[in-house]
Order: structure tokens, then sequence, then C-alpha cells
């Protein structure tokens, strides 16, 4: 049951389909991952009629979080800008029609802004993850149930 509650929450869910890759080990063991190839994005896109959106999205990885001296170890992952616009998550400041206008733009979730910057309105600062990327924050989404894949 707890399977089949993920991701009900978004307004589309029922069309919301994730691309898996397996990994198989020397060993004989296998592991399957929600990652693929860039470019499988637009050959979906392209060679599949059925398809009207396909969004970009890494595994979730932990990322060192840094602002104004404040450091935390964070779940997140790399998405391009149509996330938004397949998966309905409730945003609750920045452009809801472009909320990551650029590849230095960061979107972040409500609990991650009161961690960081003490509230919601944070558009304009500036984080730097892992010590070497710096991201303009361009929206605040409202925390997302635990059962959503992406869990962001």
């Amino acid at each position: 049951m707890d399977e089949m509650s993920f991701d009900k929450f978004h307004a589309n869910a029922k069309n919301i389909y994730c691309v898996m890759t397996n990994y198989k080990y020397p060993d004989g063991r296998v592991e399957t991952y929600p990652a693929t190839s860039a470019l499988l994005k637009d050959a979906i896109g392209n060679e599949i009629p059925e398809v009207d959106k396909t969004a970009l999205l890494s595994m979730e990885t932990d990322a060192l979080v840094r602002y104004n001296g404040n450091s935390f170890n964070e779940q997140g992952l790399y998405a391009d800008s149509s996330l938004f616009s397949i998966f309905s998550f409730p945003l609750l400041k920045g452009n809801s029609n472009n909320p990551l206008p650029n590849n230095a733009s960061i979107v972040i979730s409500e609990k991650l802004a009161k961690k960081l910057f003490g509230n919601i309105n944070v558009s304009g600062k500036s984080v730097e993850l892992n010590e070497t990327q710096q991201f303009t924050v361009t929206g605040v989404f409202a925390d997302v149930p635990q059962n959503s894949t992406p869990s962001v």
C-alpha cells in the first residue's frame, strides 16, 4: 500500500511515468535507478508522439548547502525547468511560469528556505552547493508529502 501511495498528490499523477535504468554488477546483482542519459529525454520527446512532456532529473543526492556561513547537508536533485510543468509541486514564491529561468537558478523547499534564511521570502539570494557552485534562489515550493518521488 505504501508503494502504491507515492505521488498521488500530483494533479496529473496517472499520466506521469519514470524511466528507470538497470545496472548489472559483475557479481550478477542488479540495481535499478531512476536515471537515464540526457539524450534519452530528447529521443523520447521526439520519437514517441504519445509523450507530451519530458523532464531531466538526477538521482537524489546529498549536497552541502551553504549560505552566509551556515552549512547543511541536504537531500536534493538536479532538474531542468520542465520539472514544474509535469509535477505539481505547489510554488509559494517565484514565477510559476518559469521557476528555473537559467542553469544558475535553484528552487528550494519551504523547509530548506526556513532553515537557511529563517523565512520564505528568499528570491534573489545566493546559495553555494558543494563548495563549488553558486545558485540564485528563484523559487520556494511547499513541502511535499513523505511519499513523493522525487522526495525533494
